[in-house]
This record gives structure tokens, C-alpha cells and sequence, in this order.
């Protein structure tokens, strides 16, 4: 609501003499002269009657005005409606309102200030509401304010649980939402299956809608680095959502590795499009390619976070390239600070490799 009544005011400029007074007076003088004339004798009642609405139609001359100057237009009509029935009064009462108008808009306080005054928005991003939601849910079912991970409102949770689950999911997806997709639309019940499907058709839709938007950006402006970039982007998360089918998936991916590429030809030292590439190199398995990728842009910036580096010996590892990898997470693997930002069984793995005892019991794997 908030949002249309600023539109609302926006598309409200301030009046000028020639759109909103001088029609107005024209109308009054119009329609005043008719009156006098009538009242005279000059004109009988049906010719005066006959004559009102064109007085009042001067009031609508300037709309091509208003049209043309991006004004608006409503003030016009307004005031041809109010003279056609009130006569002179009705444009003496509008000349009134405009004047008005002008005299308190110099002091006043703006309408969307005021309003944004007694109606305060809440900053909350997306993500934030999207916690506080869950948390909700987990301080209703488990008295905990711990949040309720979405794979498991699929399996425990009522019908309107899953269906609101599955608006929030679409709202604000995320690749690691594909799961619990998945488990929606293999449901028994059937709303929430159709639900499901039609919240990742509409996904799809916005993803070739994106699609569309950056393939157009590229043709348009085929040396700018950041819209190669922005495309190659799309279509890793495109791939890592993991919502189409397996071909759908790996032409994504390739159309990813292309466009990263390109985006490298015009910038070739840009850190986020070369750890990109690495990164989308190890999910398609050309590891020794994604180790050179790294490389480079561990070159470019020696300092990167432990999330980012733990893509690096996840190449290492699959590369058996051990005594690298055993070296690199020794070196790097200090920070205690950032290994809050690790999963717990990624975490154990690289302790392994840093040589220190895991805090559990470690599943059998990389180290990503």
C-alpha cells in the first residue's frame, strides 16, 4: 500500500499558471457571461443550458498540455466535472482549491513524509524476514527459536505449512531450497504437488526472463566485462539450482563456462569471475582446470576468505593432489573465526588435513 500511495504522490506535480489557473479562469468567464445573459433576457434557459457544458469543457484544454509536459492530467477533469454541475461556483470553489494548494505547498510537510511519519516502514531484508518467519514456525511447534529448516516442514508439517513453505521458497529462492522442492512434489498430497510445480514453473519463467534481460546486454554492450560476468553468473545459478533436468542443467553450465570466459578476454585479472570459473569447473569434475583457476586468482588476491579457499582443496582432494592440499590447509587454516562460517562436516574434514582432531565423527568424502 505503501508503495502505490508514493506513486500515487509522485505522479503529482506541482501546478503552473497555464495548466491549472488560466483554463479555470477562462471557464469562469465563460459560464458567468452565459449566467449574466440569461439573467438579462439576452439568452432563454434552454440556450443557456445548451451552452454550460462547452463553458465548462474550457476547463479540459489543457490536457495535450499535461500529457505532453509529463503533468497531471486529473486536475482537468476534476474541475470540468465541478463546473459542469456547479457552474461558476463550482470554478470559483476549484480556483479556490488551487490557490490553497499553492499557499500550504511552500510549508507543508509532503504527503509521503507524513505518511511514512504515522506508518513507519520496517528495514527488513528479504533473508531476515525469511528467518523470522521460520522461527516462528519453530517457536510454535518445538517452543524453540530455533529456525525450522523448509526439508523438514515438507516431512512434518500440515498442508498450509507446506503451501506457505513453498510461497516463501519462491519468494526468495535459493539453490539450497531444490531439496525441499523436490520433497514437495513428491508429497501425498496432491495441493502441495501442484503447488510445487507451478512455484518452480514460475521460477523457470523468471530464470529466462533474466536470461533474456542479460543475453540482450551483452549483444548491446559486447565489451563490458561486468555483463558477461552478470550473464555467467545467471546461468551458474541457473545450473545450481538443481530444479531442471539433467541436459537442461549441463547446457546451462556450459553456457556459464563461456560467458566467464569472456568476460575473462576483456578483464582477465577480475578475482570473482576466474574463482567462479574454478568453482563451476569442480561441480562439472574438470578439476586440473579449476586448480589453475584458483591459482590465478589466489594470485590475483593473496588474502580470501576460508569459503573460498575450501573450493581449492576440494579440487586438491579430487586431483589427488594430497601433499598439496595437506600443505595449503596447513597454511590457511588458522583463522578460528572464519571456520564459523563452515559447515560442521566440511569443518571436520579439513581439520583432518590441518592435522587437528575433528570434533565428530567425519562422513567419508572431500572436503566440500
Amino acid at each position: 500500500m505503501a508503495d502505490s500511495v508514493e506513486d500515487d504522490v509522485r505522479r503529482a506535480p506541482p501546478l503552473c499558471f497555464l495548466h491549472g489557473v488560466l483554463p479555470l479562469l477562462l471557464s469562469l468567464a465563460a459560464d458567468s457571461t452565459l449566467l449574466w445573459m440569461w439573467h438579462i433576457g439576452a439568452l432563454s434557459l434552454p440556450v443557456q443550458m445548451l451552452l454550460h457544458p462547452f463553458a465548462a469543457a474550457l476547463t479540459v484544454i489543457s490536457i495535450g498540455a499535461c500529457k505532453r509536459d509529463g503533468l497531471d492530467e486529473r486536475l482537468p477533469w476534476l474541475a470540468f466535472l465541478t463546473v459542469l454541475f456547479l457552474g461558476p461556483l463550482g470554478a470559483l470553489g476549484m480556483l479556490w482549491a488551487v490557490l490553497m494548494y499553492w499557499r500550504f505547498q511552500r510549508r507543508a510537510t509532503p504527503f509521503d513524509v507524513w505518511y511514512r511519519t504515522i506508518l513507519p516502514e520496517q528495514d527488513v531484508s528479504r533473508s531476515e524476514a525469511l528467518v523470522q518467519r521460520l522461527r516462528a514456525w519453530g517457536q510454535r511447534e518445538e517452543q524453540s527459536r530455533q529456525p525450522v529448516p523448509f526439508p523438514e516442514i515438507m516431512q512434518g508439517g500440515t498442508r498450509a505449512d507446506k503451501q506457505l513453505a513453498i510461497a516463501l521458497m519462491s519468494r526468495n529462492f535459493n539453490a539450497a531450497f531444490a531439496p525441499a522442492f523436490k520433497q514437495a512434489l513428491a508429497d501425498e498430497d496432491n495441493a502441495v504437488r501442484v503447488q510445487a510445480a507451478s512455484a518452480i514453473t514460475h521460477i523457470e519463467e523468471q530464470f529466462l526472463k533474466a536470461s533474456l534481460r542479460l543475453e540482450r546486454d551483452v549483444k548491446r554492450h559486447p565489451r563490458n566485462a561486468a555483463a558477461w560476468f552478470a550473464l555467467a553468473r545467471h546461468y551458474d545459478d541457473q545450473a545450481n539450482a538443481g530444479l531442471a533436468d539433467e541436459d537442461a542443467i549441463n547446457a546451462a553450465r556450459s553456457k556459464a563456462v563461456d560467458a566467464y570466459q569472456q568476460a575473462l578476454v576483456i578483464d582477465p585479472v577480475n578475482f570473482d569471475a576466474v574463482w567462479a570459473l574454478g568453482r563451476l569447473r569442480v561441480r562439472i569434475g574438470d578439476v586440473e582446470a579449476a586448480i589453475q583457476d584458483f591459482e590465478l586468482a589466489f594470485a590475483t588476491r593473496p588474502t580470501v576468505s576460508m569459503n573460498q579457499r575450501v573450493w581449492y582443496w576440494e579440487s586438491l582432494y579430487r586431483a589427488n593432489r594430497f601433499a598439496v592440499l595437506r600443505n595449503d590447509v596447513r597454511t590457511h587454516f588458522g583463522n578460528r573465526n572464519e571456520r564459523l562460517g563452515l559447515s560442521p562436516a566440511v569443518l571436520d574434514s579439513v581439520a583432518l588435513w590441518a592435522g587437528e582432531v575433528p570434533q565428530v565423527e567425519v562422513r567419508s568424502g572431500g572436503v566440500a
